[in-house]
């Protein structure tokens, strides 16, 4: 048995495979000060034993740095970057990794210093290590000095600023200039699937997210085989009662209609069932304190509909009170009856306000309530394909919508601009609300400005482990991020 163990570790050592985590790494020399303008060149080795498979450079505790390592038995291994230091300490480690863990190197401290910068002046005297900004030149003194205007000798070029950024959350989504919820009510009503059958096909024909309301304790096999199939392709669904009895009727209650509906809905739905339309939009307070209770339910569609009609205002919606607008052939109970279009108007009316519409359907093209002919849904779901497609419209689910609206004015944006011209941009989620409505996959959009034209826009989190945010062009000085407050703070850097 021994030999065979002594064999076994013969053939490990020969073929370079790890058996144990990597020797330490040596960090090479490095100041103990210097300015947060300067760029270093951190290097290490690991002169013999072990091997890594990668490595990564620490600063206090963040990653900073990282590369992949070629094992080649007990041989030398070493890497370098490139870095600034952040103002204050820094504590400087290499961790070497392998499969069997992680090794680090002695830690290494670097003071660096934020000088203050001050414009060139001809008649001030300048000691050696003075910084000053010529224009967004930074230079520094390489020895004492008067009246000689950089870029004479005695200034060393530091860097240069880039521009100046700024950032700002968005009303809406990707920016988009109104926010639409397209609804239909009463799917296990088998009168409306239209729904099945035409409604969502024709909204995933247009990349458009629709939002469908169940009557739970109506539904056959096919119906919750629908709901399974919508909610996994990224459609809203929506809890519409167990029996659609009216609300404010003797056979109403709030544990079968409320609490036994959303059970069952949530025991079919791959997805979270966070909003609520009661049956003729009616209910009593009563009722209502009920669907509050509820843990997963955050919004509902407003009741006595003939005050709540409408386009909600952006910054003052109440989640449990959001209004909407009827469909009719007619246009008989629309706000916008006797318009050309009511479908087209209500939308319209959203973009010009910069707020949210939620439109209500029933069927599409079957024998349901109202139903909307299928021309007349095509028509209007080209209308607002267009609309997104020019960035006027995000159309999204009642619980993304609200989830995005309220996190927005309750998840508090604060801005740290950064000595070497980057944003730091992260959230105060401490408020109750902020808490409550935002996930952890909400994403908020940054409007993020320069004061001149770049050449691009990187956005990372301060956790290197995140995934990184999407940003997208609109223009030279303009650019869109979106991010996910719960995943940190994000560092925006100009190219």
């Amino acid at each position: 048995m021994a030999k065979l163990t002594y064999l076994a570790g013969l053939m490990t050592i020969l073929c370079g495979t790890a058996v144990a985590a990597p020797n330490p790494a040596q960090l090479d020399v490095l100041p103990t000060k210097t300015s947060v303008y300067e760029t270093h060149t951190v290097s290490w080795n690991m002169w013999w034993g072990e091997n890594a498979q990668q490595w990564r450079l620490l600063n206090n505790g963040e990653e900073i740095c990282f590369g992949e390592l070629v094992v080649n038995g007990n041989s030398k291994q070493s890497a370098s970057c490139q870095t600034q230091f952040l103002p204050g300490e820094n504590q400087l480690q290499v961790s070497l990794c392998n499969d069997d863990g992680c090794t680090n190197s002695a830690t290494h401290k670097v003071i660096a210093e934020e000088p203050e910068l001050l414009a060139w002046q001809a008649e001030i005297a300048y000691p050696a290590g003075s910084f000053i900004l010529v224009g967004k030149k930074i230079y520094q003194a390489q020895w004492w000095t008067k009246n000689e205007q950089p870029p004479a000798k005695v200034w060393a070029f530091v860097t240069e600023q880039g521009a100046a950024l700024s950032a700002q959350v968005a009303t809406w989504k990707d920016n988009a200039q109104a926010a639409y919820t397209i609804q239909h009510d009463d799917l296990c009503a088998y009168i409306t699937d239209g729904i099945i059958h035409n409604g969502i096909p024709e909204l995933e024909a247009r990349g458009l997210q629709g939002s469908v309301g169940v009557i739970a304790g109506n539904c056959a096999d096919y119906h919750w085989q629908a709901v399974e199939k919508f909610a996994a392709a990224g459609h809203e669904i929506f809890n519409h009662s167990w029996m659609h009895v009216s609300p404010v009727g003797d056979t109403w209650s709030d544990a079968v209609e409320i609490s036994q509906a959303q059970q069952k809905i949530e025991q079919h739905a791959p997805a979270a069932i966070e909003f609520y339309a009661f049956p003729e939009d009616q209910a009593t307070q009563g009722s209502i304190a009920a669907l509050k209770a509820e843990p997963n339910l955050i919004g509902m569609r407003s009741v006595n509909y003939w005050q709540a009609r409408g386009v909600n205002d952006a910054n003052t919606f109440d989640p449990y009170f959001i209004k909407n607008d009827l469909f009719t052939n007619s246009g008989i109970w629309s706000v916008y009856e006797g318009s050309d279009d009511i479908l087209r108007a209500y939308v319209d009316d959203a973009v010009a306000k910069g707020g949210w519409a939620l439109r209500t359907f029933h069927g599409v093209e079957d024998t349901s309530w109202e139903m909307v002919p299928l021309t007349r849904y095509q028509g209007h779901l080209d209308y607002v394909k267009a609309l997104v497609d020019k960035g006027k419209l995000w159309v999204a689910g009642a619980s993304d919508i609200i989830r995005y609206g309220m996190s927005r004015r309750s998840c508090a944006t604060q801005t740290d601009a950064q000595y070497n011209g980057n944003l730091v941009v992260s959230f105060d989620l401490s408020d109750a609300q902020c808490q409550k409505y935002l996930a952890d996959e909400t994403e908020l959009t940054l409007v993020v400005n320069t004061d001149q034209d770049v050449s691009g826009l990187s956005a990372s989190y301060l956790n290197a482990a995140q995934e990184q945010p999407k940003v997208t062009v609109v223009s030279a000085t303009q650019y869109l991020v979106n991010v996910k407050p719960h995943a940190g703070s994000v560092v925006l850097m100009a190219k």
